[in-house]
Order: structure tokens, then C-alpha cells, then sequence
């Protein structure tokens, strides 16, 4: 009885004594890594404009541009930027026919910061325009707020009509934003109307068209996330 306790006791010691031999020496074999990226980004916004952008101009006689050209009424239109969430972002313009703006004078128009209305068939520039900051407050999340620029540093837009600037201008052009009244950092918004208007005027070159002409303005508002 004694010879059959010892020998269950020596058989259960072997296997133990083997086991801890074969994990002393197990080699390590090739491994594999998981590597998780991703992205994480504000709450996507979306700027829309009244009439879907169209500005219609309708008919103009040829008859009616006199000898400095013919100023256009102004013509008033939004930028509203709805955001699903409370983002802080800035905006900007480019004209898409910048090189069709007439550089000569034109009547109520700076001489610089001016948009191109397109080229006529044979090539003859149409006129210019500006777009204006109204003198409508701008409202963000139903509150009034500052206009604010980009160009280095944060500032104040000056001036209820304060003439807007494209990115055509270079490295130095304008970016935009809204910021707490007589602040100058931009603030996180879920909704924003900035109120402008178009200041139009055709080139004196256009009273004697022989055919009809198209005005081509266009102009392509962008959005980038601060």
C-alpha cells in the first residue's frame, strides 16, 4: 500500500518537473501588431446662400451705360452657416473670374478688392463688383456679434459697408469670423448669418455691344474649422 502512495506521488512530481521544464524553454515566435487610427473632427458645418446664390441681374439695355459706366443697384444676399454642433471655424471667398474684373474706374466702386463679372464674346471685360459687409448685424445663435478678420492677427471688421476681400489677393487675403461683441477671438457657433450685399457696375465698353452678352460673376464661398 505504501509502495502504490509512492509511486502515484512520484508519477504526479514527474509530470509537474516536465511541465515546468517545457515553459522554462519555449521559444518566442514571430507576433503581429494591431495599430487603430482615425480622425477626429468638429461638427460639420454648412454655408448656404439666398437664392441659392443667384444674384439675377435680369435685362440691361446697352442703352443705359453712359460714357464712366453704369452702377448697378446693390444687391443684398446672406451667408448663413448652420454647424451640427457648436464649431468655431472661419470662412473665405474666391472669385472664380478675377481676371475678367475692369481695374479702370467705374461708377461707386473701390478701385481694388473687386470681383469679375465675366468677358463678352469677344473678349471685352463686363465690369466689377465688390462685396460689401452690410450694415445689418450679424447674428450667431441668436445673438448679435462682431465681424471679425484674419491677416495675421485677429481684428474688429471696421465699417457698417466695409468692402470684403477674396482670396485672389494673395497671401494676404482675409479670412472671416464671429466673435463676441468688441471681442476679437473667434467663438464656437451652431448657427451665424452674416448679412452682404453686392455693389455692381458695368463697363462703359458694354454700350456698344452688337449682340447679347452673359454677365458671368462668380464667386465660391469656403469654410475651414479653427
Amino acid at each position: 500500500m505504501e509502495n502504490d502512495k509512492l509511486i502515484k506521488m512520484f508519477k504526479f512530481t514527474a509530470f509537474a518537473c516536465m511541465l515546468a521544464s517545457s515553459t522554462n524553454t519555449m521559444a518566442l515566435g514571430p507576433n503581429a501588431n494591431v495599430q487603430i487610427n482615425g480622425t477626429i473632427k468638429p461638427g460639420a458645418c454648412t454655408p448656404t446662400l439666398d437664392n441659392g446664390g443667384v444674384i439675377d441681374l435680369g435685362v440691361v439695355d446697352a442703352n443705359s451705360i453712359g460714357a464712366s459706366g453704369l452702377r448697378i443697384t446693390d444687391k443684398s444676399f446672406n451667408l448663413v452657416i448652420n454647424c451640427s454642433t457648436h464649431t468655431v471655424f472661419e470662412w473665405d471667398f474666391t472669385d472664380n473670374r478675377f481676371d475678367s474684373a475692369v481695374t479702370t474706374s467705374l461708377p461707386g466702386l473701390l478701385s481694388s478688392w473687386r470681383n469679375g463679372l465675366g468677358f463678352t464674346s469677344d473678349n471685352k471685360k463686363i465690369g466689377a463688383y465688390n462685396i460689401n459687409r452690410s450694415s445689418r448685424v450679424i447674428v450667431a445663435d441668436g445673438i448679435n456679434r462682431d465681424l471679425i478678420q484674419f491677416n495675421g492677427v485677429w481684428s474688429i471688421t471696421s465699417g457698417a459697408n466695409a468692402v470684403m476681400q477674396s482670396t485672389n489677393m494673395g497671401t494676404n487675403a482675409l479670412k472671416y469670423s464671429v466673435a463676441e461683441t468688441g471681442e476679437i477671438i473667434p467663438i464656437a457657433v451652431k448657427t451665424a448669418s452674416f448679412p452682404l450685399y453686392a455693389r455692381m457696375a458695368i463697363s462703359s465698353e458694354m454700350n456698344s455691344v452688337t449682340q447679347i452678352e452673359n454677365i458671368d460673376g462668380n464667386v465660391t464661398f469656403s469654410l475651414e474649422y479653427l
